[in-house]
């Protein structure tokens, strides 16, 4: 498995923790990936990492997939793909809060991953609430 380097402290952390769970990662899924992307957008540019785990269990297909930016901003999705759509799917994002580092958001993925084998009515929330207490949403619009 190919990992990126990254200058930033942040995805540093990330890719760190990514490497020390490789192997824990490898025997619960049958695919990973992260790739490095610069976002370029006039004269500023931004990174931000692609975490992708794919599985197929015996409890089903699973696809788990995250992007974390230079400014701790994530977005993770996880879906079940069935023959007509998705069986299920979530998406959270948000600010990942600064008394965390990488190694924590990569441990909250592997829980997402284990926690998203036996979906239920109660998964969606129960991802909700893991992943609410560490990432910031911020003030939401009125109206």
């Amino acid at each position: 498995m190919y990992f990126p380097s990254s200058e930033n402290k942040f995805l540093a952390s990330v890719l760190t923790g990514l490497k020390k769970r490789h192997k824990a990662l490898k025997h619960k899924t049958s695919a990973i990936a992260c790739d490095k992307v610069i976002e370029r957008l006039g004269d500023t540019s931004r990174e931000k990492l692609e975490v992708s785990l794919r599985s197929i269990a015996a409890e089903g297909k699973l696809h788990l997939r995250a992007f974390v930016w230079e400014d701790r901003w994530v977005w993770i999705d996880c879906r079940s793909p069935s023959k007509r759509g998705w069986r299920w799917e979530w998406t959270h994002e948000g600010r990942l809060l600064p008394i965390h580092d990488g190694r924590k958001l990569v441990d909250a993925l592997e829980g997402a991953l284990d926690l998203a084998y036996s979906v239920d009515a109660d998964a969606a929330s129960e991802l909700s609430a893991t992943w609410r207490t560490l990432l910031a949403q911020g003030p939401k619009p009125v109206g």
